[in-house]
């Protein structure tokens, strides 16, 4: 079986290359699922973390819809007794990437804590498997939440919960708005406005469950013992950085500016780690950071049991924030150029700042550009005329401290200032965002309000 995947794999890449650009796709799509199934018979690293079974490119926006609309209708019972078994299932989530995972399943929490979902009504997540989904695989959840990791179920329900929209729920933190198809494009993904507007409804539920960290109780046993020994320190803090432009990242963080957090908190008996997958810098290196991220035990389920325990957590504009905001963890997130971050009580930012031809844009004006273009401003020519103004070293620390501060009595109550940022926003879902922008920072760039 697998001496011929190889031979028809040959097969289609000589025919694509004889192919008109559209016959190009198609063979393209086929190459990859091939390339898979042969993977995944041959690869068992690779079949445990994704699988047997992948959802194709295009399945949730142009196949699924169309089946929905088209063949589905004749599943019509199968619909009516997953609804008589009281089952609703999550739909428009990336399953694939840490900051959407952990802010997802945070956020279908929150809706049954709140009794938005009825209390009778199961929550399933219905997931194929990843690397990063399979850290929830065994986890303990409360009775009427369940994840399911089967790629194969996923494939064949999907176009059931477009159609039969009573077993589906929304708890997307992005673009994505998946529906039976209606001949609109547009219907299938959102605006970056409008994505952005469903942050709201997220921030809301934050705000009437304050204390409610549902998925620091999905792992509820102690860390790995071989986790535990690599640190061999009770008291540590976490750090990640970006060294790419990514995300919420204008530009990759300088590690330097980090160093006297580190120093600080070497000082007072802690232990220093770096997660994320980024290459240890030198600097941290020499400072005696304990380098986890390139370790063997670096894992998705060793990342949640390691950011759980820590005191708190420091961060560059990235995914990895959702950890510590959804577990609880205080956590300072620096240098984010978009404000459009997923938000969480015990957590502060400093923002980082724009410039243009030798002015700093307001705070609304640099909004704006996030709106305009999107995720992808640094990579555009509006991008690379303007310039990016990361926090120093001085100011990380003095914002690292404000956070000790306020963890130490979690009281997370807005500054004159701070009110005053949100009001420089009034009109946008970040303006109602828990996270507090570092009062330092505000101070330091109080004209831009």
């Amino acid at each position: 079986m697998l001496i011929g995947t190889k031979l028809i794999l040959n097969s289609i890449k000589t025919l694509e290359l004889n192919a008109s650009n559209s016959q190009k796709r198609k063979m393209s799509i086929l190459i990859k699922l091939l390339r898979r199934c042969y993977r995944s018979c041959t690869d068992a690293k690779f079949r445990e973390d994704w699988g047997f079974c992948y959802p194709p490119y295009g399945w949730h926006e142009t196949i699924s819809p169309k089946l929905a609309k088209y063949v589905y209708w004749v599943f019509k019972p199968v619909a009516h007794s997953l609804a008589r078994k009281n089952y609703v299932f999550s739909i428009n989530n990336i399953y694939s990437a840490l900051g959407h995972i952990y802010v997802e399943l945070d956020f279908g929490l929150r809706l049954q804590q709140t009794g938005m979902i009825d209390s009778s009504k199961t929550l399933v997540y219905l997931w194929p498997k990843s690397p990063i989904g399979n850290a929830f695989k065994h986890a303990v959840t409360p009775p009427r939440f369940k994840i399911v990791l089967s790629g194969l179920l996923h494939i064949l329900l999907y176009p059931l919960l477009l159609r039969y929209r009573f077993l589906a729920v929304d708890t997307a933190f992005s673009d994505w708005n998946h529906g039976m198809d209606t001949g609109e494009r547009q219907f299938h993904s959102l605006s970056y406005r409008d994505s952005l507007e469903r942050q709201r409804r997220y921030y809301d539920l934050l705000h009437q469950t304050v204390g409610f960290y549902p998925l620091a109780r999905f792992h509820p046993g102690p860390q790995p013992d071989a986790l535990r020994a690599f640190i061999r320190r009770d008291k540590y803090i976490v750090l990640q950085f970006k060294d790419r432009t990514a995300n919420a990242t204008f530009q990759p963080t300088n590690p330097e500016t980090y160093l006297p957090v580190i120093r600080l908190m070497q000082s007072r008996g802690f232990a220093v780690v770096l997660a994320g997958r980024e290459s240890m810098p030198a600097c941290f290196k020499e400072a005696g950071v304990i380098d986890y991220a390139n370790s063997h035990l670096a894992s998705a389920l060793n990342d949640y049991y390691l950011v759980r325990d820590a005191t708190a957590v420091l961060s560059s504009g990235s995914g990895f924030t959702a950890v510590p905001k959804t577990l609880g963890v205080p956590v300072l997130i620096v240098n984010v150029w978009n404000f459009a971050y997923p938000s969480a009580r015990r957590s502060i930012v400093i923002p980082a700042v724009l410039s243009q031809s030798g002015r700093m844009l307001s705070f609304r004006e640099q909004y704006d550009y996030t709106i305009k273009y999107e995720m992808v401003l640094p990579n555009t020519d509006v991008g690379r005329s303007m310039v990016c103004h990361d926090a120093d070293a001085e100011l990380i620390l003095t914002a690292w401290l404000e956070l000790l501060d306020y963890a130490a009595d979690d009281q997370w109550v807005d500054t004159d200032l701070q009110q005053q940022f949100r009001q420089s926003l009034s009109g946008y879902p970040i303006s109602l965002a828990p996270t507090l922008v570092s009062e330092a920072f505000l101070r330091r760039h109080q004209s831009l309000l």
